[in-house]
């Protein structure tokens, strides 16, 4: 195992230290993830609101005379 020389003590060993340099664009990467599966959820749950509505609508008006 390779000692990193950018840490102080040299204790962190080099995968860590390329890990903790890649860490914001993984964090970047979850809230792009995180923000389109709300959207998506958003969506749905309007889609889902609006058949709803619709087939009240349709039952309503076979019912009335």
């Amino acid at each position: 195992m390779a000692v990193s020389e950018h840490t102080p003590g040299g204790y962190l060993p080099d995968n860590i230290v390329d890990s903790l340099h890649k860490l914001p664009s993984l964090v970047c990467f979850c809230v792009l993830h995180y923000a389109l599966f709300i959207i998506f959820y958003f969506l749905f749950f309007i889609y889902t609101l609006y058949i709803i509505h619709y087939t009240l609508y349709i039952i309503h008006y076979t019912l009335s005379p």
